[in-house]
């Protein structure tokens, strides 16, 4: 049974004969759908030199793909999280899933779709057709970064919604060792399309294990996807003060991370005229920094609350930011890709509890709202930070020093407003 984290009184709306709240599996399973992101984002990573080889684009040019996928996927938040509010968490996960499904064969079979349209529209069509197959991976794996935070939110309040997000996360870091590894293995076999197959692989699993998932919205919102109710239900959630606060540091430390790796290929390219081996032992590295901070991250939200835990999480990504403007200002003998990797990971290992704890935050006051609250949070922090990144890739240009300034300027952003933030009147 879940019940309130104040009253110990069971959450309205929720059946437990048929959702089960007090198994874990629904946790994990919320875990391994937030890690489509981490398989469809960074597989790909590795081996964006031989995608742009073989579509004829340069590096900068590759970069496209994971913006585009940025892109498709903050839209697909704020699209499917206020459908799961309308429909149900099941049916819309079910949905974006099937989408992410097809943009994998969409982009596994770019080079083919090429050839036949070169026989009826004349010019190279390879890579609009592998950004199109990106777009709609983004807004499959919406789905699964969205409903899961709204599924635990169905059950969860407070400090018990927090750890579990926890969990949830712990979880969700075993993919971001995994999808490196793939495209690692890719990347020496020299061919992209298998990275691709281990997205779709998973992509595959996760559909199955979809059947299995109970429906955990017992308040469904009949004009949820209506324009009216959207934007009086965004104006009711940006004039809340408190929740508004945490709704923009979640968005800041979402901007950090998606400006790591929108970047990251092209800084050691730029730098160190590698992407393969050397890219995917950082994001792996990245993967196993979430997976230890959450250790720590779920014993502070026991002890301190989710807010100190947010706090504690902001001000580890920002000390490494801070190194590694620092060196590359003064000590630049020093640059490798360790310095790089180790700065990732000690920033890795705050992050995610910065973006956790203010998501759980800022859902708190909004239970019937909750699939609009995390799109919120993942619109505005990936489109925005995504549009940011096409801009400013031909400006940082793989510069480590403009990409570790603007890296220090949110970071310290977040640790800033973590520190004069205020909280609810009660326990959070």
């Amino acid at each position: 049974m879940a019940y309130h984290y104040l009253s110990g009184t069971p959450l309205a709306g929720i059946r437990p004969r048929t959702l089960h709240p007090e198994s874990n599996l629904t946790v994990i399973f919320c875990g391994l759908a937030m890690g489509m992101v981490a398989i469809g984002a960074d597989a790909v990573l590795p081996v964006l030199d031989h995608m742009g080889a073989a579509f004829g684009v340069d590096v900068v040019v590759a970069t496209q793909i994971f913006t585009i996928f940025l892109i498709g996927f903050g839209v697909g938040q704020l699209l499917l999280g206020s459908m799961s509010d309308q429909y149900g968490r099941k049916p819309t996960l079910g949905l974006g899933t099937v989408l992410y499904i097809g943009g994998c064969f969409l982009c596994l079979y770019a080079p083919e779709l090429d050839r036949w349209l070169q026989g009826v529209v004349e010019g190279q069509h390879g890579f609009t057709i592998l950004i199109v197959g990106r777009a709609l991976q983004g807004v499959g794996c919406a789905a699964g970064a969205v409903i899961s935070r709204a599924m635990l939110r169905d059950l969860y309040r407070g400090n018990a919604l927090a750890a579990k997000l926890a969990m949830a996360i712990w979880i969700f870091s075993l993919a971001p060792i995994l999808a490196p590894t793939i495209g690692a293995v890719a990347s020496a076999l020299g061919t992209w399309q298998y990275a691709v197959v281990g997205q779709l692989i998973y992509g595959v699993i996760m559909l199955a294990f979809w059947f299995f998932i109970p429906e955990t919205n017992g308040q469904k919102n009949a004009k949820a996807l209506s324009i009216r109710h959207f934007w009086f239900g965004t104006k009711e959630v940006l004039q809340h003060r408190v929740a508004r606060n945490f709704l923009f540091i979640a968005i800041s430390g979402m901007m950090s991370l998606i400006l790591i790796l929108g970047q990251l290929p092209l800084v050691m390219s730029v730098n160190f005229g590698a992407i393969g081996s050397h890219l995917a032992l950082i994001l792996a590295a990245h993967g196993v920094a979430i997976f230890l901070g959450q250790f720590v991250n779920r014993w502070l939200i026991k002890h301190q609350g989710a807010r100190q835990a947010a706090l504690a999480g902001s001000a580890v990504m920002f000390l490494p930011m801070l190194v590694m403007l620092v060196v590359s200002v003064q000590l630049p003998q020093l640059v490798s890709p360790l310095l790089i990797g180790g700065c990732f990971f000690v920033f890795a290992l705050g992050h995610m509890s910065l973006i956790s704890n203010c998501t759980a935050l800022a859902l708190e006051p909004f239970g019937d709202k909750a699939g609009l609250v995390t799109a919120l949070v993942g619109f505005f922090g990936t489109v925005v930070t995504s549009i940011s990144t096409l801009i400013l890739t031909p400006i940082l240009a793989g510069n480590l020093f403009s990409w570790a300034l603007c890296l220090t300027i949110i970071s310290s952003a977040s640790l800033v407003a973590m520190l004069f933030v205020r909280d609810y009147d009660h326990p959070a």
